[in-house]
């Protein structure tokens, strides 16, 4: 029993030595590769496809990582780093690992709401990003010099070398204003009103009616009694049609 499990180890043995013989030797020097070098060229930023065809031209095999990695200059899927490095110089029928890019990597605009100027720069350029115009708003709760907002708005999915501008309050207070009743006015004479009142003229809609005269209003919006701000606009249907 113990001579054949000998002659069996040194079978097995003598197996594998000629398969190693035959990979390692035979089969370069027949193929002509045992001493041939070649140059590693440069594949990162190239997707599989094309790298494994200029690696196969050189009698060299690509082999992918499975683990990716984030990028903000590769796209996802493309070879963002390579083994050995290109330049460098290895025998033909080597193998060349690469690590494909992820793309970059998702990241969520933060509320600045309440911050200083500096403090959300330096935030900024910590997260990749750029600081566009300070672009001052009315706030009527907050004093003039308060951050209250962004655009984009915070919680928004951000790209790397994104620009934000910052939204500011100019320390104005909009005024509430009650809404004046319009019917029964002439299209002029409301005009008049809205315009002394402080606010806009908004859409006007005419309507045939047989019960008022042209030009009357009709109707308005906001409706009469409303409370609203005085960069607001008023809209009015008008009976008849519009003056050529």
């Amino acid at each position: 029993m113990k001579s054949f499990l000998l002659a069996a180890t040194l079978w097995f043995i003598l197996g594998l030595a000629t398969i190693l013989t035959i990979d390692f030797y035979l089969l370069p020097q027949l193929t002509g590769q045992n001493n041939q070098e070649v140059q590693v060229p440069q594949i990162i930023g190239l997707n599989t496809q094309v790298a494994q065809k200029k690696l196969k031209s050189l009698g060299l095999d690509l082999l992918v990582e499975t683990v990716q990695e984030y990028s903000s200059t590769i796209p996802k899927g493309r070879i963002i780093r390579q083994n050995p490095q290109s330049f460098s110089h290895t025998k033909a029928g080597r193998r060349i690992w690469v690590t494909l890019s992820q793309g970059d990597k998702k990241k969520i605009l933060p509320d600045f709401s309440g911050q200083s100027i500096r403090q959300i720069q330096i935030t900024l350029e910590q997260l990749g990003l750029q600081m566009g115009n300070i672009l001052e708003q009315v706030a009527p709760t907050l004093p003039k010099g308060v951050v209250f907002g962004t655009s984009p708005q915070a919680g928004s999915p951000i790209q790397t070398g994104q620009v934000v501008d910052i939204l500011m309050s100019n320390g104005e207070v909009e005024k509430s204003l009650l809404v004046q009743d319009f019917m029964g006015l002439s299209l002029q004479l409301a005009s008049q009103k809205v315009l002394e009142q402080g606010l806009k003229l908004g859409k006007i809609v005419y309507r045939e009616s047989q019960d008022l005269l042209p030009g009357t209003i009709m109707a308005q919006k906001p409706h009469a009694g409303s409370l609203i701000q005085d960069s607001m606009s008023i809209h009015f249907l008008v009976a008849g049609q519009p003056k050529q």
